[in-house]
Order: structure tokens, then C-alpha cells, then sequence
């Protein structure tokens, strides 16, 4: 089992457990933080910031909890270039509509929305690899996946 395919694994079986709940709060610390690395991961790795606007979290319209989950597995680049691009709107607070938001940032310049984007380019695409890391710090993540191949995880990795 490749390290997408654990995450997967793992997003699904938490998603199940709890009937596909878009509620947050539903879900424990940990698990909050696989559902929105996964599903945030995705929509950056797919659209950058721009598709991150417009899409969003389920249940995280001011993306306080993505910045949050990406700071715990260790995407440090990425939880700031969000705090920082919250910060293009008045009191860092976004609108509910995610076009709104996301015409917001089409208007900045260029040059800005580059420099919000390189700042995440150490991880971008490698989110799958700091949450496997992650998953497999949390024995009650790493439970939810039948076909794990259990290794040890050396801190600091």
C-alpha cells in the first residue's frame, strides 16, 4: 500500500464511521485533521489558492480549521500562505460566497497571487507524505486501515 493510498484509506473509513458528516465537530482532533488535509490537499493540488476560495472546507467557511490541520502534520508553508491570504480581506474575514472570495483573489496581481502560491511550493503535491507521517503517529488513525503495513515512524520524520 502506497502512502495516497493509506491516506485514502483512512479518509474513507472515517468518512464512514461517521456517515459522511460535513459537521467538524463531529469528528475527534485527529480525524478533523485527515478529513480537511485531504480534502483541502486535494482542491490546492488541483487549483491552487484560487479553487481553495472558491470551494472551500465543509463546515470551515473562515478556513480557521484548515490552517489548523495543515500546521499539524508538519505543512507549515502552506497554514501560513493561508493565514496570509485571509488577510486580503477586510479584518481577515471571508465572505460566505465562495465566488466572492475567489474574485477577490483574481484581482489581486499577479505578482501577489504568485508569491502566495510559491509559498507553498515546498509541500504542495506532498501532503499525502507528512499525513502518512502523521496518521501513523495516531495508533487510532492507523487502526482504521485493514491493509496498513505497520513501520515504525522515527521522530522527527
Amino acid at each position: 500500500m502506497n502512502t495516497h493510498e493509506l491516506c485514502i484509506e483512512v479518509f474513507k473509513a472515517i468518512q464512514q464511521e461517521h456517515g459522511n458528516s460535513t459537521d467538524l465537530g463531529s469528528y475527534s482532533r485527529e480525524e478533523r485533521v485527515v478529513i480537511i488535509v485531504v480534502h483541502a490537499g486535494g482542491v490546492i493540488d488541483n487549483g491552487g489558492l484560487q479553487y481553495l476560495l472558491e470551494v472551500g472546507v465543509p463546515d470551515d467557511q473562515q478556513l480557521n480549521e484548515t490552517i489548523w490541520a495543515f500546521r499539524q502534520i508538519g505543512a507549515v508553508h502552506t497554514s501560513d500562505a493561508i493565514g496570509k491570504l485571509k488577510q486580503i480581506f477586510p479584518d481577515s474575514r471571508l465572505p460566505e460566497a465562495g465566488w466572492d472570495r475567489a474574485s477577490k483573489f483574481h484581482f489581486l496581481r499577479e505578482s501577489v497571487q504568485e508569491a502566495l502560491e510559491s509559498d507553498m511550493i515546498p509541500e504542495t503535491g506532498g501532503y499525502t507524505s507528512l499525513l502518512e507521517v502523521f496518521i501513523r503517529r495516531h495508533p487510532s488513525l492507523l487502526a482504521k486501515s485493514k491493509s496498513a503495513f505497520i513501520r515504525p515512524v522515527v521522530p522527527g520524520t
